[in-house]
């Protein structure tokens, strides 16, 4: 246990120094693997894990994340939130709430879907009354539906809900009871 304190010591160390990029993503998970091989014994570092990982996901709407590198990232957190709740369930109850609403924030959103409202759609329908327009709103070369690898995010995130009732299945009926 002496060994596995002092690298995962280490690695939240580096995690902390704010390494950006491939660097912070490959050290969560190394993180999320250590989890899934030593199971409970992780759970003496939860206090110190959830934190950082929580904040390594930034809310759903931020675009610095909306890229291929952001979204995987994001799923190597999410695995290893998975990890966490299925393997240390008890250390990690005091976080199961600010982890719950991150899922669901995380299972609505899809970048690629304007969330405008519908008297928006409604108007441009009638503003568009000749057909030499058509296609005008897709021609935006940000719009890459191809190289979109957000549904591995709302997948893992959907895997976190899964395990978090799976571990706990008295939160389900909670959760029934927001929306």
């Amino acid at each position: 246990d002496e060994l596995l304190d002092r690298i995962v010591k280490n690695l939240l160390e580096q995690i902390e120094a704010n390494k950006r990029g491939s660097d912070k993503r490959t050290t969560i998970q190394t993180i999320g693997t250590i989890s899934r091989m030593v199971g409970y014994r992780l759970g003496s570092h939860l206090e110190r894990i959830m934190p950082l990982f929580l904040a390594a996901l930034k809310p759903p709407a931020d675009e610095t994340m909306q890229t291929e590198e952001g979204d995987e990232l994001r799923e190597n957190v999410l695995h290893a939130f998975e990890s966490f709740v299925m393997r240390c369930p008890f250390e990690a109850t005091p976080h199961i709430e600010q982890v719950l609403v991150a899922m669901l924030e995380f299972t609505c959103y899809d970048p690629n879907y304007h969330y405008g409202d519908g008297d928006e759609d409604e108007e441009d329908m009638e503003d568009d009354d000749d057909d030499d327009d058509f296609g005008d709103e897709f021609d935006d070369d940000d719009y890459s539906d191809e190289d979109d690898t957000s549904w591995k995010v709302r997948r893992a995130a959907l895997k976190v809900l899964r395990a978090i009732f799976l571990s706990r299945p008295e939160m389900l009926e909670e959760l029934y009871g927001r929306r």
